[in-house]
């Protein structure tokens, strides 16, 4: 048989960014994925500022840089617009416009690009907007118009009777191979946001981005690879100091969104989802730099009679089948489709040097026995490190390394064993307007992934290879009882 799963070695022959240097008003904060977000990252592990985890994204306010001003590093001038500015007073502010594109030559492939839907052929991001500032309230207008050619390529065909020719081939999810037979045009709202900042906490609703976990290229439960979903929060609006170190965390509810060109019985019903991170970072001068965070996450169909309480407190529910069994529930299924992770990073500033780590399960276990006994069952994780090295000339040298597995363990011989993003419940998986919330290697995937970035005052150099095998879950669903 032919192999289903894709390897991806190199999808992607042109990609151009404009405004690179752009910074983000003050009272807006850093965007996940921003070109500035991931300097302070740098800057951070080459010890140059001191910021917050990087596990909770994005920061929900901006406070500066402490001693940024008097260390000298290549984009020290792009960084001297983030300052606090003046409290109380009104403030309307533009933010600077971003122009990205990339070119396909053979298939759609995109990673880590919100609402840009990445086609064969051209595709085209412009984003731009305002902040609005007054007292505690912030308001960020901040609209983004994709564009994808979605030139034809051949398809993979889709067995299910009454599925459009367009969709996932392997199984019910919404996340099609192509968004239809014509050009994709979309005005997103983009990083609009209202919020309410008040001793520490913000809360509010809005459509931006989130990226809970270390991670730099993958992160399993949140990223940016999908569209905005939209969302009410409560947050920390920056790291809380509880004596004994500091926490961060956020907590979120909001309804996802379907791509169009999903067919299913279930097409058309409102997905509900919650999930919550909180991380510590402990003051000890033993353990510096490191932090350790949990996260846990809820996805199902909207019930007929509506989302009850219960439903928007979820994660707050044990986490064992056991607690969940009755007579009339003997295995203790639900509803939802949920996620938990433990992340960990530890950086070492005076070395330049960090290493992180997420590790995820998509099932619950009976008990604790069970989880002792397997705890790889429906596991999934990612390993990564970065080093940062200062070099003469102004210039910083950015190293990251990231493997990122999403495939089915070997319990899934003796027991069901739910693949990633997608589950029998909530058949349009965990996807918000066709693409993937969580890791860009999508469901049963697999990513290896190696880059350098030179930063010069000027802009930035960038050099990387990636190995991508998408779906190999499916791949090998197939090959049972078929000649290899």
């Amino acid at each position: 048989m032919s192999r289903l799963a894709r390897v991806v070695l190199a999808p992607v022959v042109l990609a151009l960014s404009l405004a690179m240097h752009a910074a983000p008003t003050s009272a807006q904060g850093l965007p996940v994925g921003s070109t500035l977000e991931e300097y302070v990252r740098v800057l951070q592990v080459g010890g140059l500022v001191h910021t917050g985890s990087f596990l909770v994204r994005p920061f929900q306010a901006w406070a500066g840089l402490p001693g940024s001003d008097s260390v000298a590093h290549p984009w020290a001038q792009a960084l001297g617009a983030l300052g606090p500015g003046p409290s109380g007073a009104f403030r309307a502010l533009l933010d600077p416009a971003q122009v990205r594109t990339t070119l396909n030559t053979a298939t759609p492939f995109g990673q880590n690009d919100g609402a840009l839907w990445q086609g064969r052929g051209l595709n085209l991001a412009v984003d731009a907007g305002a902040t609005l500032t007054w007292r505690a309230l912030t308001l960020s207008i901040h609209p983004e118009l994709v564009y994808a050619q979605n030139r034809a390529f051949p398809l993979a065909p889709v067995t299910r009777t009454g599925a459009s020719e367009y969709e996932y081939p392997w199984r019910p999810l919404d996340l099609p191979q192509r968004f239809g037979p014509d050009r994709y045009l979309r005005l997103d709202p983009g990083r609009t946001t209202l919020k309410a900042t008040w001793r520490g906490v913000a809360a509010g609703f809005g459509t931006e981005s989130l990226w809970w976990g270390p991670g730099i290229r993958n992160a399993i439960l949140m990223s940016d690879n999908a569209p905005g979903i939209p969302h009410a929060f409560l947050a920390t609006s920056h790291p809380l100091d509880v004596g004994i170190g500091t926490v961060e965390g956020q907590w979120i509810w909001g309804r996802l969104q379907e791509s169009g060109w999903y067919v299913g019985e279930d097409a058309g019903q409102g997905r509900f989802i919650t999930g919550a991170v909180v991380t510590f970072s402990p003051s000890t001068a033993v353990f510096s730099g490191l932090t350790l965070g949990a996260a846990r996450v809820f996805v199902q169909d909207v019930p007929a009679a509506g989302v009850g309480v219960g439903d928007y407190l979820a994660v707050l529910r044990l986490g064992t089948k056991h607690s969940l069994a009755t007579p009339d529930n003997p295995a203790g299924e639900d509803d939802f489709d949920q996620i938990v992770s433990l992340q960990v990073r530890w950086a070492f500033p005076k070395s330049g040097f960090e290493v992180y780590s997420e590790w995820a399960r998509n099932d619950y276990s009976w008990n604790l026995t069970d989880f002792l006994l397997e705890p790889e069952h429906s596991q999934g994780y990612t390993l990564g490190f970065h080093k940062v090295q200062a070099l003469r000339g102004n210039r910083l040298l950015s190293l990251n390394g990231e493997l990122t597995h999403l495939e089915r363990s070997r319990t899934v011989e003796v027991r069901e064993t739910p693949g990633y993003y997608g589950h029998y419940r909530v058949l349009r998986g965990y996807t918000q307007r066709g693409q993937i919330i969580g890791a860009g290697v999508g469901p049963g995937g697999d990513g290896q992934y190696l880059g350098m970035d030179l930063y010069v005052p000027r802009g930035r150099w960038g050099l990387f290879v990636q190995r991508l095998v998408h779906d190999n879950d499916a791949f090998y669903e197939q090959a049972v009882g078929q000649d290899q």
